[in-house]
C-alpha cells in the first residue's frame, strides 16, 4: 500500500517539472528550527514563494495540500545562494528552500498589522548567528523602501550586530512618510508607522498616525 502524498511530495514535483518556486517565509523559517509558538504542520498552511505567476491549476493542486504560492515582489530575481536544497523524505529528495536570510525578509514584505509585527519578532532573535553577508545582499537588492525599512527597524529593536557594519548609501529606503500599521506608533528615525506595543515594550510617548 502507498503511502500519501504530502505537500513536499507536490511542491518538489512541481520545482522538478520547472516551476521556479522554493519553500519560504515562516514555513522555511520553522523547517529551519527556528519555530515559535506553533508546531510546524499541525492545521497550518505551508507557504511557497515565487518571482512569477503559475497557472491557476498549480495554485489548485497546492491549496489541496495546504499549500500558498505567494509572490515575490521585493526582488527582481533571487540572488544566488538564497535557496538551498533541505533534504526530505526516505529518499533524501531536496526540497528547495529559502535561506533564513530570504525567509526573514519574505515574511516582513507581507507585515501589515500589529499581530504581524509580533509574529515576525521572534525570528530576529535568532538571526545573530547567521552570516550577514546575505542580508546585506537583500538589503541591496531589495526594491520595496518599507521592507528595507522594517528590516532594519528590527535590528535596531534587536540591537545587531550588522547595523554596526552596513552601508546604507547602497539600500533604498527612499524618502518621506509611510504607514504600514494603520493607527500605528511613528517612529521617527525610520519614517514608519510601527506597532503601538510590542513584547517587552515600555511605553513610548511618540505620536500615532
Amino acid at each position: 500500500m502507498t503511502s500519501p502524498l504530502k505537500w513536499e511530495h507536490v511542491v518538489y514535483s512541481l520545482y522538478e517539472l520547472g516551476y521556479d518556486m522554493h519553500v519560504g517565509g515562516r514555513t522555511a523559517l520553522d523547517l529551519g528550527g527556528h519555530a515559535h509558538y506553533i508546531p510546524l504542520g499541525v492545521g497550518r498552511e505551508m507557504h511557497v514563494y515565487a518571482l512569477r505567476p503559475f497557472p491557476a491549476w498549480v495554485h489548485q493542486l497546492c491549496s489541496s495540500y495546504n499549500v500558498a504560492i505567494k509572490r515575490i515582489r521585493f526582488l527582481t530575481e533571487v540572488p544566488e545562494g538564497l535557496v538551498t536544497g533541505r533534504p526530505f523524505g526516505h529518499w533524501d529528495w531536496m526540497l528547495p528552500c529559502a535561506t533564513p536570510a530570504l525567509g526573514l525578509f519574505e515574511m516582513l514584505d507581507h507585515v501589515r498589522t500589529e499581530t504581524d509585527f509580533q509574529v515576525v519578532d521572534p525570528y530576529f532573535e535568532g538571526m545573530f548567528k547567521h552570516g550577514h553577508e546575505q542580508f546585506t545582499t537583500l538589503l541591496k537588492a531589495c526594491n520595496k523602501v518599507v521592507t528595507n525599512r522594517l528590516f532594519l527597524w528590527f535590528l535596531e529593536r534587536h540591537n545587531h550586530p550588522l547595523l554596526d557594519s552596513l552601508d546604507l548609501s547602497a539600500v533604498n529606503l527612499g524618502s518621506g512618510k509611510r504607514v504600514v500599521v494603520k493607527g500605528g506608533r511613528f517612529d521617527k528615525q525610520y519614517q514608519i508607522t510601527v506597532a503601538r506595543r510590542m513584547p517587552h515594550d515600555h511605553e513610548d510617548p511618540d505620536c500615532i498616525f
